[in-house]
């Protein structure tokens, strides 16, 4: 159900009010950014506002919107949506986890963050059908000219944090027009944490970017009582565990110097 429109107001600029991990202090300020935008009252925080606004390629961060995509589209539905592995078009990879080379679904892949889970899912959608949603979402630079299973990967797509809070904050806020039930499928895949009554999900992303280093990313929604608000952080490196793990610490810290954990 959509709502007024939401009015952002000027971004505060911070710096976070309690010491990081050793993880994500390793990370040079200058390589990290964390966006969080109130979606009552529109007051936004950024953390490296000159970072905020660069766009960077989604990664991961994609299967959110390509999830929504291939539901709406008709390409799955919340019923249909198993995929078989098939290791001659998939081959394993040395990096990839062990729970990706087995039949997946897409909850499953969602929360496994399954590669090729998606590009078979993308090479179902087709290109066109890319090209008009991300125009609907306004979703970063709306380029899909690196192929249709790899344009979110290293590639042509490219988003910024603002960019990232923007599209989630309309997709909690129910501005986009797509079925509740697929939203809620989706997001509900993506649980990092909960309680009686409040919810933190979010999802990842990390791959090589435009530069030759690492770019890791959270991007999602913290629901409570008194408070509803989207956020996405990114974060480059040269070192991928570094990366992987210092994108969730400073999220939350974050969301709490925000008020909404």
């Amino acid at each position: 159900m959509t709502r007024g429109m939401l009015r952002f107001a000027a971004p505060i600029a911070l710096s976070f009010t309690a010491a990081l991990s050793a993880q994500a202090a390793a990370i040079a300020e200058a390589d990290r950014t964390a966006v969080v935008l109130d979606l009552g009252s529109g007051e936004q925080w950024q953390w490296n506002s000159a970072r905020a606004p660069t766009r960077y390629t989604p990664c991961s961060t994609f299967k959110l919107p390509n999830a929504l995509i291939g539901l709406e589209s008709g390409a799955i539905t919340l019923d249909k949506n198993g995929a078989g592995y098939d290791i001659v078009r998939d081959p394993i990879q040395p990096w990839w986890p062990d729970t990706w080379s087995r039949s997946q679904d897409l909850s499953s892949a969602l929360k496994r963050s399954t590669v090729w889970y998606f590009q078979a899912l993308a090479r179902k959608v087709g290109l066109g059908t890319y090209t008009n949603w991300l125009r609907h979402f306004n979703y970063g630079n709306q380029n899909t000219g690196g192929g249709v299973d790899q344009f979110w990967l290293g590639s042509s797509l490219r988003i910024s944090a603002i960019e990232q809070v923007h599209f989630v904050g309309a997709l909690e806020r129910g501005e986009l027009g797509l079925k509740a039930d697929n939203v809620s499928a989706v997001t509900g895949s993506l649980v990092i944490e909960q309680g009686q009554d409040w919810n933190w999900w979010g999802k990842t992303g990390g791959c090589l970017a435009h530069d030759g280093r690492w770019i890791g990313w959270l991007v999602g929604a913290l629901t409570k009582p008194d408070g509803h608000y989207a956020y996405a952080v990114n974060i480059s490196g040269e070192n991928w565990d570094v990366v992987q793990s210092a994108r969730v610490d400073i999220a939350r810290q974050a969301l709490r110097d925000a008020g909404a954990l």
